[in-house]
């Protein structure tokens, strides 16, 4: 095998690869670190969608009671008109305790009873807020003495400020109602503060922890904490929590993906390397058939040189007139006439090696007698010059027609005869057998059926057992 084309699939292809498989290897033993990088992440984004969902809610809430203070308030402004509005809002709205209306920056208008009256610090902090707002609009919320105040500008040219005092206890109902409608099994959601009661727990799936499952009598403070949000102030003494129900089924998940990922890359490996090990043998063959085919050049070069030097010596001493007994030169000319036919198989089975290494030979199949076409090649081939070796040609029984075709049946005894004649008996004495039979051969399933089988016997030294199963391949010498 060719040395470079060995180093070049070793640096292209086994050593990335064996590369590859060390750095794949290391990311795995590394994958608790990334589990818990991912279960973090999920519980981040659950804890951060339910912060997000309640902040909207009240957020619509406040619009609301901005929209029905503008609507129920005309340019003089009547108590009556607020009364009813607010107590309508007060209501039908569970987190709106008391609804208020600010005139900047006289005051309340709203309530005006003497035991609905807002607490001077109230004002105060309303006050303050307005005056570091940025935004007309921008929803002004802000926690005093222990209550929580939405308020909002009621229109944009106006002083007006409407609003109203946030129930914590329906707040806290309200923020566990969007924890249960998110529930889906494996993480554990907490929210804890004031207000809220010490159960305030709900369940959400992960993706890495299949098949849900509790934890038993554990209780979730002994379970791993993988993240906190709290909410934005004012209520930001409200704190969330996420922490997993099943710490010992999310490392079963990430351990089978682990092995899925290692049998992958092994599978991958495996793969690569049985590639390269095909590669290299299909390029060893191909370079052995190269070698074959230049031996093979070679050895026809040989064959081709010998009968055209006896052709051309012969010509030159009749040419000459070296040769002047009319036997001698009749002799010489019939050797002539011999290698000419020698030298024209030669070139035909030139031809037909070529051919058949292009996939275009043509066969003509028909009827044909193998008796007769064994004695016409084997008269055609002759004795040879070298050695002499007589072809003899046997057939004990009467031999029934085959189909095939002539020229390459013709060319398969030529080279036959022409190998028993080169590697055959040395002296010659015992010649060349070609016995022609008739057999009955069963192939496969079939039922059995006559066979004409045709077989070339010298007496040289034979083929070597190691060699046998070699002789049928292209170019093969």
């Amino acid at each position: 095998m060719n040395r470079r084309l060995v180093i070049g699939v070793l640096a292209l292809v086994i050593l990335p690869t064996a590369v590859l498989s060390l750095l794949a290897g290391r990311a795995l033993r590394n994958r608790e670190i990334v589990l818990r990088r991912r279960l973090e992440a999920g519980a981040r984004n659950a804890l951060e969608t339910v912060a997000f969902r309640m902040q909207a809610h009240l957020e619509s809430e406040l619009e609301q009671v901005r929209q029905a203070l503008v609507d129920a308030l005309p340019r003089t402004g009547t108590p009556a008109a607020v009364g009813a509005v607010a107590q309508r809002l007060e209501t039908t709205h569970a987190l709106i305790e008391r609804v208020y209306v600010f005139m900047d920056p006289w005051g309340f208008l709203w309530p005006e009873t003497d035991g609905g009256e807002a607490p001077p610090e109230l004002t105060a902090a309303l006050r303050r807020e307005i005056a570091a707002a940025t935004a007309l609009l921008e929803p002004l919320c802000f926690t005093v003495g222990g209550a929580t105040y939405c308020f909002r500008r009621l229109e944009l040219r106006s002083g007006l400020y409407g609003g109203f005092r946030v129930d914590s206890g329906a707040f806290g109902k309200e923020l566990l109602v969007l924890l249960e409608q998110s529930q889906d099994a494996d993480l554990i959601l907490k929210a804890e503060g004031p207000g809220l009661p010490e159960d305030a727990v709900l369940t959400v799936r992960d993706s890495l922890a299949p098949g849900g499952g509790g934890s038993g009598g554990e209780s979730a403070e002994a379970l791993p904490l993988l993240a906190t949000l709290r909410l934005r102030a004012p209520f930001d003494f409200l704190r969330l929590s996420a922490r997993l129900r099943d710490p010992e089924a999310a490392e079963r998940a990430a351990a089978g993906r682990a092995r899925l990922y290692a049998w992958g890359i092994g599978l991958l490996a495996a793969v690569v390397l049985a590639g390269a090990w095909f590669t290299l043998h299909a390029a060893a063959e191909e370079i052995r058939l190269a070698r074959s085919r230049s031996d093979f050049v070679v050895g026809v070069s040989h064959d081709l040189r010998t009968p055209i030097a006896s052709m051309r010596l012969m010509a030159e001493s009749l040419q000459l007139g070296y040769v002047s007994d009319p036997a001698k030169r009749a002799r010489f000319l019939e050797t002539m006439v011999r290698e000419c036919e020698r030298l024209s198989q030669l070139i035909e089975r030139v031809l037909f090696f070529v051919r058949f290494g292009q996939r275009a030979l043509q066969l003509e199949v028909k009827p044909l007698d193998p008796v007769d076409l064994v004695r016409r090649t084997a008269a055609g081939a002759g004795a040879s010059a070298e050695t002499g070796s007589a072809v003899r040609v046997h057939a004990a029984e009467p031999v029934p027609c085959v189909r095939a075709d002539e020229t390459a049946l013709q060319q398969v005894m030529l080279n036959l005869l022409d190998n028993a004649r080169k590697y055959g008996d040395p002296d010659g004495r015992r010649g060349i057998d070609v016995n022609v039979a008739v057999e009955r051969r069963r192939r496969g399933w079939r039922p059995a059926r006559r066979w004409v089988r045709i077989a070339v016997r010298d007496y040289g030294i034979g083929i070597a057992s190691g060699e046998r199963r070699k002789i049928f391949r292209r170019f093969y010498r």
